[in-house]
């Protein structure tokens, strides 16, 4: 199924989902306002069966318009990672490791995480990704816990089979102090008055750190950040450089009211590349 397909696919099960959806609240109205108004028994009880009958239309019709389409979209997003990026393994199977995704410490730890969508790429130079999302427990004066999201976008570790021996990290100050904030390290900045303003760099030898963010590598970073929309993150530490985009949107997650134009393909192809 190619964009054209697909769009006129969504544009059907939209018109679907919203007919089960709002059809299916309005029967339900209904059914309450007629219930109200007439007081008999027999009448009362076909009523409260013809909410019944609205409700259990209305949820289990919006869920399979829904997850048809998404069934659709995916194997979309599947064709075009494989066309995009052949070398590249989707969906092998393999779970993303908590402890590497968190090894640069680049936000606080967790009361609940979601690892997902790992890809993996074994080539001249191995790298991996997958997204994530993390969560901190709240508890009300009632006792009641609840979860809220505080970190969520895409993880990348790229391996460059030799030792850096040294940690340099550059990461995004405009990000309300959810990065952790290691004391070990020590910050520096560089000539480039921009890069300074933008990213707060720390690192284990100075002098390693100035090796690695030359000014054109300076460069390619903020062109890199403006690039999409969110906050980056970098570490380069043992042999590997790991890297997050914060905030970026998933475009293996799909909605059925997001028309899929030219500029909603481009930008997920800029994200798949």
């Amino acid at each position: 199924m190619n964009q054209e397909e697909l769009e006129i696919y969504r544009k059907n099960k939209s018109i679907l989902f919203s007919i089960f959806l709002f059809g299916g609240i309005a029967l339900f109205i209904l059914s309450i306002v007629l219930l109200i108004n007439f007081s008999s028994e027999d009448f009362s009880t076909i009523f409260i069966i013809f909410a019944f009958v609205s409700i259990i239309l209305t949820i289990v019709g919006s869920i399979v318009s829904y997850s048809s389409y998404s069934k659709k979209y995916r194997e979309f997003i599947n064709n075009l990672e494989q066309e995009l990026m052949p070398e590249v393994y989707f969906n092998s199977g393999i779970s993303p490791d908590y402890k590497t995704f968190m090894s640069p410490q680049f936000f606080r730890k967790p009361d609940r995480y979601t690892l997902s969508d790992y890809i993996y790429c074994d080539g001249e130079l191995p790298w991996f990704s997958h997204t994530y999302l993390l969560e901190e427990m709240h508890r009300d004066k009632d006792g009641n816990i609840s979860y809220q999201t505080y970190a969520k976008g895409k993880f990348y570790l790229f391996d460059f089979k030799r030792e850096f021996n040294q940690i340099v990290r550059v990461t995004e100050r405009s990000f309300f102090g959810n990065t952790v904030n290691i004391t070990s390290l020590k910050p520096i900045e560089t000539e480039y008055y921009e890069f300074n303003k933008k990213f707060k760099i720390q690192c284990s030898d100075p002098l390693t750190a100035f090796y690695i963010l030359t000014p054109q590598i300076q460069e390619k970073i903020m062109e890199f950040e403006q690039s999409f929309d969110g906050k980056l993150f970098l570490s380069f530490q043992n042999s590997c450089l790991c890297v997050c985009l914060e905030g970026v949107e998933n475009y293996r997650s799909c909605n059925i009211y997001t028309s899929l134009n030219g500029n909603k393909i481009n930008r997920i192809k800029t994200m798949i590349m």
